[in-house]
Parts: structure tokens; C-alpha cells; sequence
């Protein structure tokens, strides 16, 4: 297992920040290191979050993560490929 960083744009509400925290729960995963910031529009938040796991357990969280229906978008820092979700787009 190696350090991990995952970036998400949210929608800044209490509740997005709980349904994210149970991803991890969930799963068993420790985090080492979080950090939310405003973004520049105020009602958005830029999440990182960092943890120590593997890569394919990595994928499985941003695909766990993407489905979730305040998070914007969400991408592993190392590569940048960016997992994003429409917004009109109806949760199941």
C-alpha cells in the first residue's frame, strides 16, 4: 500500500461531507490527511483527502465517490484523470 490523494469539487452543504466520510467508512479505509477549502464559487468546496491504500482500491473509491450526488467531480492527484458526473443526471 502507498499514499493515495483523491481531489473532489463538492457542493458545500454538511451532509455531502457525511455521505463522503461513510465512502471511506464503509470500506474500511483510514484517512490520513483532509483538507476542505471554499472554491471560488461559494456554494462549491475543493476537497483532498489522502490515504494509504492500493491503486485498485483507489479506482473503486472514485468511482464510489463519483456517484455520490454532491460531488462535482472527483480525480487521483497523481494522474489527473478526471472522473466527472453531469449534474442533471438522475441518482439510482
Amino acid at each position: 500500500m502507498n499514499e493515495q490523494t483523491i481531489q473532489m469539487m463538492v457542493v458545500n452543504h454538511p451532509a455531502t461531507f457525511i455521505r463522503i466520510l461513510g465512502v471511506y467508512s464503509r470500506r474500511g479505509i483510514r484517512i490520513d490527511r483532509m483538507s476542505i477549502n471554499r472554491a471560488d464559487q461559494q456554494h462549491l468546496s475543493n476537497v483532498r483527502i489522502t490515504v494509504q491504500c492500493d491503486s485498485s482500491m483507489i479506482d473503486q473509491l472514485i468511482k464510489q465517490l463519483a456517484k455520490q450526488i454532491d460531488v462535482i467531480n472527483v480525480f487521483k492527484c497523481s494522474d489527473r484523470n478526471i472522473a466527472s458526473k453531469n449534474n442533471n443526471q438522475t441518482k439510482e
